[in-house]
């Protein structure tokens, strides 16, 4: 790890993943979660793009394929959910369910990822917890800045302090908008 910190490359990269997320937090505190999302997922085929630019090395037709695959895959699937309006913030109990159950599938799709040899299977379950595992980043992150925005930082931290007690169930939900209790 020390010889990272003294490898500008890896400075640098460390550096660009600090300002992506930035600017994830602040497109996500001026937009709402069903634009900024998408645009997030073409991430990866922009990056593509660029390193094959970077590097004077064309693209591989498997590697085309796969970028076109990305974004039809998205254009269908936006095309099919239609996202539209909603809450900007859900209850707490619907947050520790929806909590709950992320780490669930990340948990089992890493599990199923060590028992695979190494190859397309066991990246496949890797990239789709690390996938779940940002899904649930930008909707804490959603929250968050909305919560931010609406009510400064102050609010911010009691709210995330009383998610915490309500975990261990040692209080009532006050801050939020719908009553809970630790039986909920």
């Amino acid at each position: 790890m020390w010889d990272l910190l003294h490898t500008p490359v890896w400075l640098l990269g460390i550096g660009g993943v600090v300002l992506a997320v930035l600017c994830q937090g602040a497109a996500l505190a001026t937009g709402p979660l069903a634009v900024v999302q998408p645009t997030c997922i073409l991430e990866l085929p922009f990056a593509l793009l660029v390193a094959g630019v970077a590097f004077r090395r064309p693209m591989s037709q498997a590697a085309w394929l796969g970028v076109g695959g990305i974004v039809v895959g998205l254009a269908l699937a936006l095309f099919a959910a239609a996202p539209g309006g909603g809450t900007l913030q859900a209850p707490a109990s619907r947050w520790l369910a929806v909590m709950t159950c992320c780490l669930g599938a990340m948990a089992v799709l890493c599990a199923v990822a060590v028992q695979r040899p190494m190859g397309r299977s066991r990246a496949a379950c890797m990239g789709l917890a690390a996938a779940v595992g940002y899904a649930q980043t930008a909707a804490l992150m959603k929250s968050s800045t909305d919560t931010f925005s609406r009510r400064g930082h102050r609010r911010l931290f009691h709210l995330l302090a009383d998610l915490r007690r309500r975990r261990a169930g040692r209080v009532r939900c006050s801050c939020w908008r719908t009553p809970c209790s630790p039986d909920r």
